[in-house]
């Protein structure tokens, strides 16, 4: 499925979001509240996946 590359798991945030609005419809507040938050963790974590390399800075040397 590489045709998918990079949008699966934002694919699967959707479609946690979907299923939060039905709990929202259904009156499960809690279950709704969860199911966003789980969708809105998924797309930050991928796009801190995407994100560039950031270059890490060289420790100082020891003061003698």
């Amino acid at each position: 499925m590489n045709f998918l590359s990079g949008y699966k798991t934002y694919i699967a945030a959707g479609g946690l979001a979907l299923m939060g609005v039905v709990d929202l419809i259904n009156g499960d507040l809690v279950g709704a509240g969860a199911k966003f938050a789980q969708a809105l963790g998924l797309a930050g974590i991928r796009g801190a996946i995407a994100a560039p390399d950031v270059p890490v800075a060289t420790p100082a040397p020891p003061l003698s």
